[in-house]
């Protein structure tokens, strides 16, 4: 069967359609063209914060940085050898540590310096689709059929947006290999510029910061770095730092027309009053990284309420809020309202593709949702 095939007789608990269908199609995308962007890398700190991260409300301390991160410098660096964009994603030889860096900051550069990006925030136009996922969390599977269904080669209208691609739930040898998923990422990036899009989370974050997180699997951010250091040896420091050269350069935010925003998830409400919304207009500082930092608060904020959706919507003129973070055992749930959360990470994961030209109320996108378990891959 081809991409976006369905098998038929499974449905969510609101109206999925359960048959095959094709997005409907239009011209290339168009992206909006702004001011070049100039947020910030820096290699990821080597301390390792004792506690789990949380949802701070504290206010930023007076000694933190301002300034914005310096743009990596790729000149040295020979431009990975990648497929053209009519043709599907290549493998990438995890054992070449020169070419997976090189990966990872050429992607950083791309980035950052996205023509549709200003500040922390990528606009998208108004034709074409888009394509959006839920946490990922290392599932291999799930992103085959994502990467099916999207079948950026043969459509080139199409965006596909993802976010939380580390941290899995099944450590090999007490190793986290999710490195992996991340940098077959950061290649498809390069092979579709502006078409396929990483937004950053809490766990890509806390993975820079070195600040541990607790799942069944044990302290991920540890898992990850033995991960590193199985899979690259010797050169593992060296790949660590293009990873955070990376984790920083990712947007916090895909707006599209009719006011629809993506983001990974939006400020907890007991942090409503000191978030700074201009965050998503403004270039990302060591300061937002923080824990009483803006960009820190808006990827680990939980429980959104209707006063969140009402203050937020109005400051970056959004009716329908897409996120993730949150569970979501159906693959999907609803806050607020106006809040459509996002999983796919799990055998009812979902996806959601949308049409850039039209507005969506949140009853007609929970109507366009496809379940992962109803994509079938061809096999060679």
């Amino acid at each position: 069967m081809g991409a976006g095939t369905m098998k038929p007789g499974w449905h969510p608990r609101r109206a999925v359609a359960g048959s095959a269908r094709k997005i409907p199609g239009g011209g290339r995308v168009a992206l909006d063209a702004i001011n070049l962007h100039d947020t910030a890398m820096s290699s990821p700190r080597p301390s390792r914060p004792g506690q789990p991260a949380n949802d701070s409300g504290s206010n930023p301390g007076d000694g933190s940085e301002s300034r914005s991160l310096p743009l990596p410098d790729v000149e040295t660096l020979p431009r990975p050898d990648l497929p053209p964009e009519d043709r599907p994603p290549a493998p990438i030889p995890m054992s070449d540590a020169e070419k997976v860096i090189a990966i990872l900051r050429h992607a950083a550069h791309l980035n950052s310096t996205l023509p549709a990006r200003t500040g922390s925030l990528v606009e998208l136009g108004e034709q074409g689709q888009v394509i959006l996922t839920g946490d990922l969390h290392d599932h291999t599977p799930n992103l085959d059929k994502i990467i099916h269904f999207a079948a950026l080669h043969r459509h080139p209208d199409r965006v596909l947006i993802l976010h939380e691609v580390i941290h899995g739930p099944f450590p090999i040898n007490g190793c986290d290999l999710s490195a992996r998923t991340l940098i077959r990422i950061a290649a498809m990036q390069l092979q579709y510029p502006g078409r396929v899009l990483n937004v950053m989370s809490n766990h890509e974050l806390a993975q820079y910061r070195g600040e541990g997180i607790l799942k069944d699997a044990g302290e991920v951010t540890a898992l990850f770095d033995r991960g590193l250091e199985r899979l690259f040896g010797n050169d593992a420091q060296d790949v660590r730092a293009a990873i955070g050269t990376y984790i920083v350069s990712l947007p916090l935010a895909v707006r599209m027309p009719r006011g629809i925003l993506f983001s990974h998830s939006l400020p907890s409400p007991r942090v409503l009053n000191s978030f700074d919304p201009a965050i998503l207009q403004r270039t990302i500082t060591p300061n937002d990284l923080e824990q009483a930092g803006d960009a820190y608060r808006m990827v680990w904020g939980r429980r959104h309420t209707e006063r969140t959706v009402e203050t937020l919507g109005k400051a970056w003129n959004v009716e329908l809020f897409i996120t993730g973070h949150q569970p979501a055992d159906m693959g999907y749930e609803i806050q607020a309202d106006r809040v459509l959360i996002l999983a796919s990470d799990h055998d009812h994961g979902m996806i959601l593709p949308l049409r850039l030209d039209r507005a969506y109320t949140i009853d007609q996108a929970v109507e366009e949702l496809i379940p992962l378990n109803g994509i079938l891959v061809d096999q060679p």
